[in-house]
């Protein structure tokens, strides 16, 4: 049987390998080849970008939201997070719940650059600095228990918008390029 204690770092530990329980290994979403439009998406890499960052921030807001309520109605997820990324999700959360355990604090955009853009300007990688300084895991007696990190994390986002007013998040993982921060 897992202990408290080692759920809680493990917990911990996850949340500070994808920052808001923002996980590695998603494949995410994919748009068929019948669905790609002819015309971009957006006007521009600019426009996309900003379009982009507008839908992580979302997800960031979600996310942080179903954590500081321990885990409950993760459901939530689904509006800002393609399948396949939110089902891994869904599973923190439910060991946030299980736990017993809450967050406090919001993470924010440091900064935010294209990595890649496919030609419909509909699929995005970005290189994304997250603040996490002031995010904190507390166990079920409210004590903290967030491990030692940095206050910065490097992160790799991918987005796809299915129309320009609906992005969803398919992949937040841990950057691999420090500098980004």
């Amino acid at each position: 049987m897992c202990s408290l204690r080692k759920r809680l770092s493990q917990f911990a530990g996850a949340l500070t390998a994808g920052a808001v329980l923002a996980l590695a290994g998603c494949a995410g979403e994919s748009r068929s080849a019948g669905s790609v439009p002819s015309t971009p998406m957006f006007a521009s890499d600019d426009v996309a970008l900003g379009a982009a960052v507008e839908a992580y921030l979302g997800y960031l807001e979600m996310s942080s939201s179903i954590s500081a309520e321990g885990g409950r109605d993760p459901a939530r997820i689904l509006d800002v997070a393609g399948r396949a990324h939110a089902g891994e999700l869904l599973a923190e959360f439910r060991a946030l719940r299980e736990a017993g355990a809450t967050t406090t604090g919001t993470p924010e955009i440091l900064d935010a650059a294209l990595r890649s853009i496919d030609a419909s300007r509909a699929a995005m990688e970005l290189d994304v600095c997250l603040g996490i300084g002031d995010r904190r895991i507390l166990d079920a007696a409210g004590n903290d228990v967030t491990p030692n990190r940095p206050d910065e994390t490097p992160l790799v986002v991918k987005v796809i918008a299915f129309a320009p007013d609906k992005l969803l998040v398919t992949r937040s993982a841990r950057g691999v390029d420090e500098a980004s921060c």
